[in-house]
């Protein structure tokens, strides 16, 4: 890489770190923010029509390949046969589909129970277990000593007023339908543009793959990116390329999070019908919500692009063991007040499938805005939610600059202009949060501590030097909006999504590498080294 987007210059790091964050900014997207999403609801009515069109299209392209004269019994069995086909992610054309349907009724109707068997006995599996719940009396809880009963009884309480909560959200209905609004930034495209411009080329259209000679002559990117064959396959993923025709379905329904990774284009420990079955019904009762990135002509998702799962956090208003400094006041201010209340808040568990950061960003948002608005405090993983790997308890902090760092027991002066100066580090690590608070009117004097989170951006970092940053174990796409200047090492290992190094500091020591499961991939380096450079140590966890 040429310097433009590779070392940060040392005569001006600030400078030049700033010029790669706007070029990224006003790239592709030119959202307020490097990774932003929204949902937009788009009504019943609208969902109504996708599953219209759909059974429109598999209409027309049953009528494509049908024999001339063919009765209505065919017909059928052609219609369920491509329906089949869709449902477990087959390919059709018109060659083979013509063959198929020369066989007769009989034949199709064969060929599609043979399809749909593993989504058979997933129904069956639904069936038999959601008939075993029914009726089933209250568990047993006379074991149990009076804290645990009394945490049992708050949390009954908090499903049955989320259970309402969601109820008024889905109108009493099990999915429901987004469009997807990405204002997002590609952290490749300037990579890929320097590669094209000296080649001769200007980008056309990045997201449908086309560029131009002198001569307006259009050639495929992927074509002049063949002499670098990493970032041509960095560049074919870029899920910033993805068709805008995106929605986002959100779904309480048992068959829906059942088939979370059963039958799908990625494995977890859900693939199995037993376990996806188990533990959807366990958290559906709960209140669990999926939500899945679709494209807008699978309205009933049956080749979603990626999942990502809202799970509840529970806040516990008389249990104060482990809380210190800010927290452990809010919790007193709530009892001297009277207030046993349990505040419940939505988090999102790590996406599978494609990771689309706008498609996160979305759902952390709609979370923040029917949800979480305005909770802060400790919450705890409700009981009965699966968490593989995931936090058992999250954090929310205040809004509020001053009472942010009193919660964090940051030691810290408030300057004449509103400012604040912490005295040595500030340490935000391990609380589960998703976005950094906004610490641009912050100066560190020591080093700053965000590891173990879910940050896609370190967008909200003081812009002033600090000693180190510990970024490592989140969920990062690339360094924009990162302190510019870090005096000591900038760790930014287990970032399992990088994509480039963009908006990347001037630091003393870069520690970078996926070595969650193989610590071998770790290393350290005086250059920032991310997987445009070195893939080998960037292997990722993506399931496509």
């Amino acid at each position: 890489m040429s310097q433009q987007y590779g070392d940060a210059a040392a005569a001006a790091p600030e400078k030049k770190a700033t010029e790669s964050f706007q070029t990224a900014q006003t790239a592709d997207g030119g959202g307020k923010t490097f990774i932003h999403g929204e949902m937009t609801a788009i009504g019943k009515e609208a969902a109504e029509e996708l599953h219209t069109r759909f059974k429109s299209e598999i209409a027309e392209t049953v009528n494509g390949a049908l024999p001339e004269g063919s009765d209505d019994a065919l017909r059928k069995a052609a219609t369920d046969y491509c329906i089949a086909l869709v449902r477990t992610r087959q390919k059709m054309n018109q060659k083979t589909l013509k063959a198929a349907f020369e066989e007769g009724p009989e034949a199709l109707q064969q060929k599609t129970k043979s399809l749909l068997s593993e989504l058979d006995e997933l129904a069956q599996e639904l069936e038999s277990q959601l008939e075993s719940k029914r009726g089933s009396s209250e568990p047993d809880m006379s074991w149990f000593n009076a804290e645990e009963k009394k945490r049992a009884a708050r949390q009954k309480t908090a499903v049955s007023e989320g259970k309402a909560q969601l109820d008024e959200l889905f109108e009493g209905g099990e999915r429901l339908y987004f469009k997807l609004s990405d204002y997002s930034s590609s952290p490749l495209l300037p990579y890929v543009r320097e590669h094209v411009e000296a080649k001769g080329y200007t980008i056309k259209d990045y997201a449908a793959g086309y560029a131009e000679d002198n001569r307006k002559n259009t050639v495929k990117i992927g074509k002049i990116l063949k002499d670098n064959p990493t970032l041509l396959k960095t560049y074919t993923e870029d899920p910033y390329r993805t068709a805008d025709n995106l929605m986002v379905v959100l779904t309480r329904s048992y068959e829906d999070l059942a088939r979370a990774s059963f039958a799908r284009g990625w494995q977890s420990c859900r693939s199995g019908s037993y376990s996806a079955v188990s533990n959807a019904i366990s958290e559906i009762n709960i209140g669990v919500v999926a939500a899945y990135l679709i494209s807008d002509k699978d309205p009933d998702i049956n080749n979603p692009l990626g999942r990502v799962n809202l799970k509840p956090y529970d806040s516990d208003p008389q249990q104060s063991e482990g809380a210190t400094g800010w927290f452990q006041k809010l919790i007193a201010k709530k009892q001297e007040a009277g207030d046993d209340k349990t505040d419940t808040i939505y988090m999102t568990f790590n996406p599978i499938g494609l990771h689309h950061p706008g498609f996160v960003d979305a759902v952390n948002r709609f979370a923040e805005e029917h949800f979480n608005r305005g909770k802060v405090g400790k919450f705890s993983l409700r009981s009965g939610c699966e968490s593989y790997q995931e936090f058992q308890n999250r954090t929310r902090l205040p809004e509020d600059t001053e009472e942010m760092l009193q919660a964090v027991g940051a030691h810290y002066k408030k300057n004449d202009d509103g400012s604040f100066t912490v005295k040595g580090d500030l340490s935000l690590r391990g609380l589960g949060i998703s976005r950094l608070p906004d610490l641009t009117n912050v100066k560190v004097e020591g080093g700053i501590d965000i590891s173990n989170n879910k940050l896609l951006s370190l967008e909200g970092l003081p812009q002033t030097p600090i000693k180190f940053l510990n970024a490592s174990h989140n969920l990062l796409l690339c360094f924009a909006g990162c302190t510019p200047v870090i005096e000591g090492s900038f760790n930014y290992q287990d970032n399992a999504y990088l994509q480039t190094t963009l908006g990347k500091p001037q630091a003393a020591k870069y520690e970078y590498g996926n070595g969650r499961r193989d610590p071998g991939r770790r290393a350290t380096s005086t250059e920032c080294i991310g997987p445009l450079e070195k893939p080998e140590s960037f292997p990722g966890f993506k399931r496509t």
